[in-house]
């Protein structure tokens, strides 16, 4: 029952998150929508234009990616499965699920993964310019 009423406490929260994130990323694909290079040929626009326009493909991922979690954190809600690990099936302490209710990992499993994340970005460099195979553990 415990389980339960955890879940239903967060229920709430995570619905008003889930429309916040969906109103976040219609507003930032308006804003991508509107952003215009005007035939301009200087270096100096097509630059700040180009940056823009990552910074906002940027924003639209990881808004996008967290709108999923939530999606998912849901769906634990309904399964009987929120407040459980993901990896490890261990609880995930109260304490996280306040700050961060969609998550799906527990602390240990999260840094886990954090770190597995930046030894594969640290490699992408390297993969991207084709120099060598280095950095890529696993």
């Amino acid at each position: 029952m415990a389980k339960k009423s955890l879940g239903e406490r967060f229920k709430t929260r995570l619905i008003e998150e889930h429309g916040k994130m969906l109103a976040v990323i219609n507003r930032n694909r308006v804003a991508e929508g509107e952003l215009e290079l005007d035939g301009t040929e200087d270096e100096g626009d097509i630059s700040t234009f180009s940056h823009s326009k990552e910074v906002l493909h940027g924003l639209l991922e990881s808004d996008f990616q967290k709108f999923l979690a939530i999606r998912e954190a849901l769906q634990r809600i309904e399964q009987g499965d929120y407040g459980i690990c993901i990896e490890c099936d261990e609880h995930i302490h109260e304490k996280r699920l306040v700050a961060v209710p969609w998550a799906a990992l527990c602390i240990g499993c999260q840094e886990k993964a954090e770190n597995e994340s930046s030894d594969h970005q640290s490699a992408r460099p390297v993969m991207a310019t084709a120099l060598s195979g280095e950095g890529e553990e696993e």
